[in-house]
C-alpha cells in the first residue's frame, strides 16, 4: 500500500490516522493491513471501569429513584462512563475494536434516557467490544439477555399476560429484517417469544428469566413454528429471524453505509450479504470481503463519508497524538454537535451521513477543532513527582488573565494564562460563549515548593471585570483536590457567591491539601453539585492508559515520505494527503504549476447551506473559510503545525 491508501483504511476502521499508523500500514500489502486490523478482535483492550461501575447494582428504580438527588446522581455515572469511553476511544491500542463497539452501539440502541439506568451500559459496551466481531448469531442471542437492552426496550415488563411489545417491534425494524418484512401478528408472536426474559431489579440488575412470566404456548413467527412447551425461545427466534434474507441484507447494507459509501449500492451489499449467510454470520470472513472489495478502494468512494462528531475529535486526538487529563471536557463539545455515548435521540439511532453538517454544526466543528489545537500547543505540560498543578481555563476581553498561587500561606507563583479565550475575538468568528474554554495545566516546580503542603490558595487578580478564571483541580503528589472540597477566601461578599472554581472577580479559593483515597474520591464525587462549567464529577477520573509517543510533525512527514514508493510532490501535499479526504496528488511533472491550490473545491450538499470549497455558504451567510495557497503558507518560517491547523478547519476535513 502507499501513505494514501493507508490513511483511508485507517480513517475508515479506526479513528484518525497518526503518521506512526500510517507508516507501519504501509510497509504491507491490502490484504496483510486488513488481516492485522482484524487480528486485533482477538484480544480487545477492556477499560477499567469507573469505581462506581464495580460496586453492587441498585434497584435502578426503586422508590425514590425520581427524586432530585437519585436523578442528578445518575447523570453523574453516566458523565463518568462517558468521560471513561472517550477516554479509550483516544488510548486504546485496538481502536477497530472501539469503532465496531461505536458502530453496535448505533444499532443495538440502548438510551440512558428516560429510565436513566447507568452500569449496566458500560457491561454493554464491554459487551459489544468482546464480540462485535466474533458472529452475529450470538451476538444477537446476548443481546436479546443483555440487562441494558431488556431494560431500555421495556421487555422487563413483558409478560404472558401483559404483553410488551417494544423490544419484539424493534428486533425486527431496526436490528434484523427490517420495514416491509413483518406484519403486525410477527410482532405480537415475537412480543410472546420474549417474555419472561427481563432483569432481577434487586439482584444486581442481572438478567433473569422468570418462567413463571414466559409464554410456553406455540409460535408462529414468519411462517415458522416454535412449538409449545418451549420456554426459552430466544435462540429459536434467533434463528428464524437470521434464516431471513432480508436480515443479512440490512447487516450488510448498514456495513456498507458505515464503511464505504453514504450512497447505496445493492449490487455489493447483496455480494456481501451471500458472504455473511455463507459463513453462518461469521463476522470475519464479511468484514474482510467488505475491507478489500473493489467499492472500499475506489477512489470514487474517497471522502465519500462524513465524519461524526466522536470520529472528528477522537481522530483529530489519535491523529496528533492529544490525551488530555481530563476528557469531559471533549464529551461536552460531542454534546455541541449532537452525539455522545448513550444519548442517542431515538432507538433508531444517530442519522449517519450529511445529517451531521449544517450551518451550526460546521461553525462549531470548527472552533472545536481551533479547542483541541490550543490543546496541544500545551499538551507537554505534565508534572513530575513533587510539583503542583493547576488545571484551569480563563476568557477575558481588555487583559488576559492572571492569578497568584500561595502555598501554606506564602506566595509561590504569579501565572498568566497561556490559550485564554479572548471574547471579542471569539464572537467575530461566531462563537457565542457556549462553547467552553479548553483546560490548560499550569505546574509549579517541587524546587519551588516547601516539602511538607498543607493548603493552596489560587487569587484571581485582574483589572478587567470580563477576565474569568475557572479552576478544574490542583494536583498535589499525584492526588487532585476539587474546587467544591475548597473555600473562597474572603468567604463573604458577592463574589464568594459564585460557584467553587468559578472566579468571576478577583477572590482566593483555598484547597486544604490533605491525604484521601482515589477510589472513593472518584465515587464521592458523583454526589457533588452539578455545573456546567467545571467538573466536579469526572475531574479525578484517571486511567493507566498512555498514548503512543508522536513524532513532530516536520518527522511524522518525512515518514510518510519514506514510507511511499513513489515521488510526492512536496511535503505540504503529503499534508494534505495525511489530513483531507482526498488521494495524493500526481508526480510533480504531471503538475507543471509549483503552486497548486492545497484545498481543491469540493461541494456536498448539508441542511442549510453547501460546502463549497472550504465554505459553508448558505445564501448571504458565509461560516469560516479556510482555503489557502501554497504560497500564502511555503514560507520556511511558518512551522509545520500551522499548516495542518489550516488544513484542519478546512470542510474537507469533515470528510473521511
Amino acid at each position: 500500500m502507499d501513505v494514501d491508501e493507508a490513511r483511508h483504511l485507517l480513517q475508515r476502521l479506526t479513528f484518525g490516522a497518526s503518521p506512526v499508523d500510517i507508516a507501519s500500514l504501509a510497509k504491507l500489502s491490502r490484504e496483510q493491513a486488513v488481516d492485522r486490523i482484524l487480528d486485533s478482535l482477538e484480544d480487545p483492550d477492556q477499560p477499567d471501569p469507573p469505581p462506581f461501575v464495580s460496586l453492587p447494582r441498585p434497584n435502578y428504580w426503586a422508590n425514590g429513584w425520581e427524586t432530585r438527588d437519585i436523578v442528578l446522581q445518575r447523570v453523574a455515572e453516566r458523565d463518568q462512563m462517558q468521560a471513561q469511553w472517550i477516554e479509550h476511544m483516544i488510548t486504546s491500542k485496538t481502536p477497530f475494536a472501539e469503532r465496531l463497539a461505536l458502530f453496535w452501539h448505533n444499532h443495538f440502541v440502548s438510551r440512558f434516557d428516560p429510565g436513566r439506568v447507568s452500569a449496566p451500559l458500560f457491561d454493554q459496551i464491554a459487551l459489544f467490544r468482546r464480540e462485535g466481531g466474533g458472529n452475529f448469531r450470538v451476538l444477537l442471542r446476548d443481546v436479546l439477555r443483555d440487562p441494558m437492552m431488556l431494560t431500555s426496550l421495556d421487555n422487563v415488563w413483558n409478560t404472558s399476560s401483559h404483553p410488551n411489545e417494544n423490544l419484539a417491534r424493534e428486533l425486527m425494524e431496526l436490528f434484523t429484517l427490517g420495514i416491509g418484512h413483518y406484519d403486525q401478528q410477527d410482532v405480537r408472536e415475537v412480543s410472546r417469544a420474549l417474555a419472561g426474559h427481563g432483569v432481577d431489579f434487586d439482584g444486581g440488575w442481572t438478567y433473569r428469566f422468570a418462567v413463571d412470566q414466559a409464554d410456553t404456548g406455540q409460535k408462529t413467527v414468519l411462517g415458522q413454528i416454535i412449538p409449545a412447551g418451549t420456554q426459552d425461545n430466544i435462540d429459536r427466534l434467533s434463528d428464524i429471524l437470521l434464516a431471513q434474507p432480508a436480515t443479512a441484507n440490512l447487516i450488510a447494507a448498514k456495513f456498507y453505509t458505515a464503511f464505504v459509501s453514504i450512497r447505496p449500492n445493492p449490487q455489493a451489499t447483496g455480494r456481501l450479504a451471500d458472504v455473511l449467510r455463507d459463513h453462518d454470520y461469521e463476522l470475519r470472513p464479511f468484514l474482510r470481503a467488505l475491507f478489500l472489495s473493489p467499492e472500499f478502494w475506489s477512489p470514487a468512494n474517497r471522502g465519500d463519508l462524513v465524519k461524526s462528531p466522536i470520529d472528528l475529535i477522537v481522530g483529530f486526538s489519535r491523529t496528533f497524538g492529544l490525551q488530555l487529563p481530563d476528557d469531559m471536557i471533549l464529551v461536552d463539545y460531542l454534546d455541541k454537535l449532537g452525539q455522545t455515548p448513550f444519548m442517542a435521540p431515538s432507538v433508531a439511532g444517530w442519522r449517519e451521513g450529511t445529517p451531521w453538517l449544517n450551518t451550526k454544526t460546521i461553525a462549531y466543528r470548527q472552533l472545536i477543532v481551533s479547542r483541541l489545537w490550543d490543546a496541544l500547543r500545551v499538551a507537554d505540560r505534565t508534572p513530575r513527582s513533587g510539583d503542583l498543578a493547576i488545571r484551569f481555563s480563563s476568557e477575558f476581553i481588555m487583559t488576559p488573565t492572571v492569578f497568584t498561587v500561595k502555598v501554606n500561606g506564602a506566595e509561590v507563583a504569579t501565572l498568566r494564562q497561556t490559550i485564554g479565550l479572548d471574547l471579542q475575538k471569539q464572537r467575530a468568528k461566531g462563537d457565542n460563549g457556549t462553547l467552553k474554554p479548553m483546560w490548560e495545566t499550569a505546574i509549579i516546580p517541587a524546587a519551588n515548593l516547601p516539602a511538607d503542603i498543607r493548603s493552596v490558595e489560587i487569587s484571581h487578580m485582574s483589572s478587567d471585570p470580563d477576565s474569568h478564571l475557572y479552576v478544574n483541580w490542583v494536583e498535589v503528589n499525584g492526588l487532585r483536590y476539587l474546587p467544591q472540597n475548597g473555600h473562597w477566601n474572603p468567604s463573604t461578599g458577592s463574589c464568594s457567591a459564585a460557584p467553587p472554581g468559578m472566579f468571576y472577580c478577583n477572590i482566593g479559593l483555598v484547597f486544604d491539601i490533605v491525604p484521601f483515597d482515589q477510589r472513593q474520591a472518584v465515587i464521592d464525587d458523583l454526589r457533588a453539585d452539578h455545573n456546567s462549567h467545571i467538573e466536579y464529577h469526572t475531574a479525578r477520573l484517571q486511567f493507566a492508559n498512555a498514548p503512543a509517543h508522536q513524532p513532530m510533525f516536520e518527522q511524522a512527514i518525512r515518514e510518510m515520505v519514506n514510507a511511499e514508493d513513489r515521488a510526492i510532490p512536496g511535503q505540504q501535499n503529503v499534508l494534505q494527503q495525511w489530513l483531507l479526504a482526498r488521494p495524493a496528488l500526481q508526480k510533480l511533472a504531471e503538475h507543471p504549476d509549483p503552486k497548486p491550490a492545497i484545498v481543491q473545491p469540493i461541494a456536498m450538499t448539508v441542511q442549510g447551506g453547501t460546502v463549497q470549497g472550504g465554505t459553508v455558504q448558505a445564501g448571504t451567510m458565509q461560516v469560516g473559510t479556510t482555503r489557502a495557497n501554497a504560497a500564502e503558507i511555503s514560507n520556511p518560517a511558518q512551522e509545520w503545525g500551522e499548516l495542518a491547523r489550516i488544513m484542519t478547519m478546512d470542510a474537507a476535513y469533515n470528510l473521511k
